[in-house]
């Protein structure tokens, strides 16, 4: 039974590889200016020439095997360039396919706002899975906020739609509430507040398309964020923990964009790709097909990761399939899968009773 794609056997010596890049645009010149007008069209396209070395029959079979196993363009085969097995830039990172959420993300400290209520005791505990941070308050009183501050959350370059706060909490008596609000560089955002019960459970504060009262931008989320979450006019104990944010974006990396939203790579590391480098990224098409695809960053400058650890991608070709949130970049050794070009296909036996093979392929989309 034979599974595509398919594995290029050798190695035999040095292969001549010629990766070709198809653009189809449409051009149409004026007779008596000749001023041009350029319709980009969305297909963009490998194409590839591969040529062998002359071989030994012994040499040879195996290839001779594989050439007939693609049935002509109907089989698929992996290819990666010789030369680009790992990226010039450093890589530094685990990066990964942005989708339309980023987190969720612990939050980075707690403390209390100091505004003469009644603090929290142990407010950083609010960025603990494990300890709690607790205030007792009465009737006629409220606790302080716990100002929890979130470290750099998103790409410069995304639209928010959507902001959710989670957290776990109990209180020492039934029917009690958490209140929450974003606070950041202005006035705070609407309130919006969540019961409570008297046993441990998580709680969320907003959601999918909720702004909270608020306009939000990137920039806003990146530098002096925080949520203030406090309680009031209760005879309670209260306790929260694991406090965590979810920030809701416009979907990224549509299909035929030649950009590509990643995250996961070491906050404000520099140079993480070099003009030039190739990657492989794996997804679905349409008939629900595993893909292998090649691309190539088309910068002109090296690549840099922001400070929450993302970066835009200039991509060739465009994107082909909108990849799953999460899915990693491979940087080592990335392949593309391929097909032949033509039905036929040509192995002349030399004088020298050695073979020769030459193959133009193109990307199979």
């Amino acid at each position: 039974m034979i599974t595509y794609p398919l594995a290029i056997p050798g190695p035999l010596g040095r292969v001549s590889e010629n990766l070709k890049k198809n653009n189809l645009v449409a051009s149409s010149e004026s007779p008596f200016t000749g001023s041009q007008q350029i319709q980009a069209w969305p297909g963009q396209l490998w194409e590839l020439d591969l040529a062998w070395p002359e071989m030994t029959w012994a040499q040879f079979a195996a290839l001779d095997a594989w050439t007939g196993a693609l049935h002509g363009p109907v089989g698929t085969f992996l290819w990666g360039p010789s030369l680009a097995t790992s990226p010039r830039g450093s890589g530094a990172g685990s990066p990964y396919i942005v989708g339309n959420a980023i987190g969720p993300r612990l939050a980075t400290a707690g403390s209390n706002v100091n505004d003469g209520n009644t603090p929290w005791t142990n407010p950083n505990n609010v960025t603990s899975v494990a300890n709690f941070a607790s205030v007792t308050i009465t009737l006629t009183t409220q606790s302080e906020p716990i100002a929890v501050t979130f470290g750099p959350l998103v790409p410069t370059s995304v639209t928010v739609v959507g902001i959710e706060v989670s957290f776990e909490a109990y209180c020492s008596i039934a029917g009690a509430y958490f209140v929450g609000q974003l606070n950041f560089n202005g006035p705070t955002s609407n309130g919006a507040d969540v019961a409570i019960t008297t046993s441990n459970a998580p709680y969320t504060l907003g959601g999918p398309t909720d702004l909270w009262g608020r306009s939000i931008t990137p920039a806003m989320l990146n530098a002096g964020f925080s949520v203030n979450l406090w309680v009031a006019n209760r005879n309670a104990t209260f306790y929260v923990r694991n406090a965590q944010i979810k920030i809701y974006i416009a979907a990224p990396n549509q299909s035929g964009s030649n950009s590509i939203l990643t995250s996961g790579w070491t906050p404000n590391a520099n140079g993480i790709l070099l003009p030039g480098d190739f990657y492989e990224i794996d997804a679905n098409d349409s008939t629900g097909t595993l893909r292998h695809r090649l691309y190539q960053y088309i910068g002109q400058s090296a690549l840099n990761a922001d400070s929450s650890g993302a970066a835009v991608i200039d991509c060739y070709p465009a994107l082909r399939e909108v990849p799953t949130a999460g899915t990693a970049l491979d940087l080592s050794n990335p392949q593309g899968e391929f097909r032949l070009a033509q039905n036929r296909r040509e192995a002349p036996l030399m004088k020298t009773r050695t073979f020769s093979l030459s193959l133009k392929c193109r990307e199979a989309i």
